[in-house]
């Protein structure tokens, strides 16, 4: 009778043990299926950066000269990130627009604004206006360099449209169109400096 009794006992035991073991196997295997739909399935439609990420790659370190004829590359800011743009001598209304949002970016680092230096990329040959707004930036004179043309711009767009933003290696990072939200381009370099304090 007992036999009987523990037979019908294991019998209904089966069913339980299966659900136990699938819902085991489920737990294990889900994290893979929904890791795969994630990155084939289910692609998100915005990137996470506000600026454009570049490829990471060294700009070129050719000599340039500054405003005091003396000779200066991306070597002599080593170590600092470089907020940079190109525009022409006499700075006009969008040139000046740029190297007052850099000027608001730097400033709004607080504290570790110390770790960013800006640069303007001359890249004409025409006697150089500087507007209030571009006091405390480096001017280099950069027409035709080789630093210019590296400069990444999409095919149907003007370098001029852009701030880009350099690594302290010397590395181009990212890029900013000049009509993007400010706000969001200073959280973002905020956020680069914090995590790459170990960089420069």
């Amino acid at each position: 009778m007992s036999s009987s009794i523990s037979n019908v006992s294991l019998s209904a035991n089966k069913p339980a043990n299966r659900r136990v073991m699938s819902l085991l196997l489920l737990v294990s295997v889900a994290p893979f299926v929904a890791s795969y739909l994630a990155y084939y399935v289910w692609k998100p439609t915005q990137s996470k950066t506000h600026g454009q990420l570049l490829t990471i790659q060294p700009l070129p370190t050719v000599l340039m000269v500054d405003q005091a004829g003396q000779p200066v590359s991306l070597m002599n800011m080593r170590g600092k990130w470089i907020l940079l743009m190109a525009d022409g001598a006499a700075c006009d209304a969008r040139c000046q627009r740029k190297s007052y949002l850099l000027q608001q970016v730097r400033t709004a680092q607080g504290k570790e604004r110390v770790r960013v230096e800006r640069l303007w990329l001359v890249d004409d040959t025409q006697p150089v206006t500087t507007p209030e707004t571009v006091r405390g930036v480096h001017v280099w004179r950069a027409a035709g360099s080789e630093l210019i043309q590296a400069l990444p711009v999409p095919g149907d767009r003007d370098r001029r449209d852009y701030v880009y933003l350099v690594d302290p290696l010397g590395n181009q990072v990212m890029r900013y169109r000049l009509d993007q939200d400010p706000v969001r381009m200073l959280k973002e370099i905020a956020k680069l400096l914090k995590n790459n304090e170990a960089l420069g």
